[in-house]
């Protein structure tokens, strides 16, 4: 009893600092508690985080692919349509430049040929170039086609003699040769389809006494420079 007594006595005299003890313990718990849940959800909120960031950057890597790969389409069809038109306007060029006989109602008297072939006179295999159209000495020679005269001389080869090498609006060329020297044209006359560039003569002293030894020579030349069959591009029908 004494010590109940004693107990129930000093819970008396000390009842305000149990009180207190038991509140401070109270909040000590509750801080505890609030501060473990608080933390918890900040780590449950940076891995929502972490997530979603992954997922924008997986999307947005996702979505860059696709446009590179329309870029780099386009880009092949500007590249495809601008050859496309480069062809078409090089076809265009060719086609609209129409080249007539360079003899009225000339004919051909020697072939193309790239290999070399025999002229009798001469005992001797030689190469010419472009063909010959038969013609009697002093006939007209006409230009081809609409263009500019680019050259005008007398040529070192014996087969060609004087010549005339008109330049035209698709870049090719035509050359006339074995002229008399007495031309019609100067270098960097501008001339037409029909228009007289001199007459056939016999400078291509090396076909004197050949059978085509006043017939005009005549050579087409393509954009690259390079030989090409006259009968391409004209008709001698």
């Amino acid at each position: 009893m004494n010590v109940l007594k004693k107990v129930f006595s000093f819970l008396k005299k000390e009842a305000f600092y149990v009180v207190l003890l038991l509140c401070l313990c109270a909040v000590a718990i509750t801080a505890a508690y609030t501060a473990k849940k608080h933390a918890a959800s900040n780590k449950s909120s940076q891995k929502q985080i972490a997530q979603n960031e992954y997922k924008v950057n997986e999307n947005s890597s996702t979505n860059e692919m696709p446009n590179a790969d329309l870029v780099k389409n386009e880009a092949k069809k500007q590249e495809s349509s601008k050859k496309a038109e480069a062809k078409t306007s090089q076809v265009s060029n060719v086609a609209a430049v129409k080249f007539v006989k360079p003899i009225a109602n000339g004919t051909i008297s020697r072939e193309y040929k790239e290999t070399p072939f025999k002229i009798e006179t001469l005992d001797a295999f030689c190469t010419m170039k472009g063909i010959s159209v038969k013609a009697a000495k002093g006939t007209s020679v006409l230009a081809a086609a609409d263009g500019k005269v680019t050259d005008v001389g007398e040529s070192d080869d014996n087969l060609i003699g004087c010549y005339v090498e008109v330049t035209h609006s698709n870049g090719m060329k035509t050359v006339y040769s074995n002229l008399d020297k007495n031309v019609k044209v100067k270098k960097n006359d501008v001339v037409k389809q029909g228009q007289q560039l001199g007459v056939t003569g016999d400078t291509a002293v090396s076909l004197k006494k050949d059978k085509i030894a006043h017939d005009l020579g005549f050579q087409v030349l393509n954009a690259k420079n390079e030989q090409v069959n006259p009968t391409k591009y004209v008709s001698f029908k």
